[in-house]
């Protein structure tokens, strides 16, 4: 090999070794509206969930009628159950260090400015809460956010195929 083609293979190394490259996402991290948040999966039995995370849940209620919802404070995450099959309807993610390594495919997740959720259209539903929290719900990709300060606080995925 001659030393001007070397010089040009060490070259292009050199823009390739510079180039910043995305984020990877592992399956085990990623976010995707309408199916999963890393292991949480819609569909999930209560028993599948208590294996992942233990049995420290704590029963409670939501907004969605025959279901019912548990809360996992360690990890910050929360799961709605149908009440007649105790599978999960929705998980939510609540802002934590550990929570802020889940991500979409596009890179947004907790933490992320609220307007990088454009991208999933406008929300179909919003609703203003105390203390200046704003809930969003995209239902045409089953997923919804809590921001606050511009900033998403909460981030969930739900079955967007009956709405």
């Amino acid at each position: 090999m001659t030393r001007p083609m070397i010089a040009v293979m060490v070259a292009l190394a050199m823009m390739a070794i510079a180039v910043p490259s995305a984020p990877s996402q592992t399956p085990d991290s990623l976010i995707v509206p309408g199916e999963r948040i890393g292991p949480y999966r819609l569909g999930m039995t209560l028993a599948e969930v208590i294996g992942l995370l233990g049995s420290g849940g704590e029963r409670g209620s939501t907004t969605m009628p025959r279901s019912y919802g548990m809360l996992w404070r360690n990890k910050r995450v929360f799961f709605s159950f149908f009440s007649a099959s105790h599978t999960v309807s929705g998980v939510t993610l609540y802002d934590s260090d550990e929570n802020r390594t889940f991500r979409t495919a596009e890179g947004v997740g907790l933490g992320s400015p609220s307007s990088e959720f454009d991208r999933f259209g406008q929300p179909e539903w919003r609703q203003q809460y105390q203390g200046g929290v704003e809930a969003r719900a995209y239902w045409k990709v089953g997923l919804y956010t809590n921001t606050k300060e511009g900033k998403v606080t909460a981030i969930g995925v739900f079955d967007n195929r009956s709405q």
